[in-house]
């Protein structure tokens, strides 16, 4: 993927609001085509988009043109906060062009125009003011959940957002528990290389209420044990989700000191 501040859309939206943060630059990329307290369904019309349909496809969804009415499709087979995230990307590929449109959909390849139009979709969805208010210093289970619901964002992009804009320095993951923890998503520092685990956090996650607040030691072969400090939930049956905090000892980690 190509780093952010070096891919040629952003450098172009950065210079035409004369900014050198690029997600300060989305911001106001944004603030032209959405006025305060309108819906990201306003900015579409306003856009020209005649209607949002949800419906069977074997994408995602995409901007499409049949002789003068536009339309975003959305894959009703997605749930609905990926639909979400996905509307408000095909919201960003019209601001990007200007209004215009192709018919097409989203691609699958990491490519500039979607890398940019990712960013300004994480703008649409999660204004970086709004976050900034409602974002706590720590990293904690219960405020990514709570963000989660408020912008009607999955978890995952909502951990990326705060993960991009450096609101927290802790790492978080989703997992699916069957024994032991298979890891669907990760975002931050890699604590450890695994796709799959064990770690006694999460098995008393699976039997016990609320955040569990815990150190554990990882060992791994050729390489040196590492404390790891992790709050951590489950979601559901089978899922479980944690914020994570590496660091050389418990008296040294802040995780431990604040706890749930």
């Amino acid at each position: 993927m190509t780093p952010i501040r070096k891919n040629s859309f952003v450098r172009q939206i950065m210079s035409k609001v004369q900014g050198t943060d690029p997600y300060l630059a989305m911001g106001g990329l944004v603030a032209k085509y959405r006025r305060p307290g309108e819906t990201l369904e306003t900015v579409a019309k306003n856009l020209g988009v005649q209607s949002i349909v949800v419906e069977p496809m074997g994408f995602d969804g995409g901007v499409f043109e049949d002789g003068s009415v536009l339309q975003i499709k959305l894959n009703s087979s997605s749930p609905a906060r990926r639909r979400r995230f996905t509307l408000a990307h095909e919201v960003a590929h019209l601001i990007l062009a200007a209004g215009g449109a192709r018919n097409g959909h989203r691609s699958g390849a990491t490519t500039e125009l979607e890398q940019a139009c990712d960013l300004v979709a994480a703008e649409l969805l999660m204004p970086l003011d709004e976050l900034r208010c409602l974002v706590p210093r720590e990293g904690s289970v219960d405020a990514l959940l709570t963000l989660g619901n408020r912008f009607e964002a999955s978890l995952h992009a909502a951990a990326i957002r705060i993960n991009q804009l450096g609101l927290w320095k802790d790492s978080i993951g989703f997992w699916k528990w069957d024994g032991s923890a298979r890891e669907l998503w990760f975002v931050g520092k890699r604590t450890w290389p695994d796709k799959s685990l064990y770690l006694d956090a999460f098995a008393r996650a699976m039997t016990q209420g609320g955040t569990i607040t815990a150190p554990e030691l990882i060992r791994e072969p050729d390489r040196d044990a590492f404390h790891v400090c992790l709050k951590v939930r489950r979601l559901g049956r089978e899922f479980l989700i944690a914020i994570l905090h590496k660091s050389g000892t418990c008296e040294d980690c802040r995780i431990c000191a604040v706890g749930n």
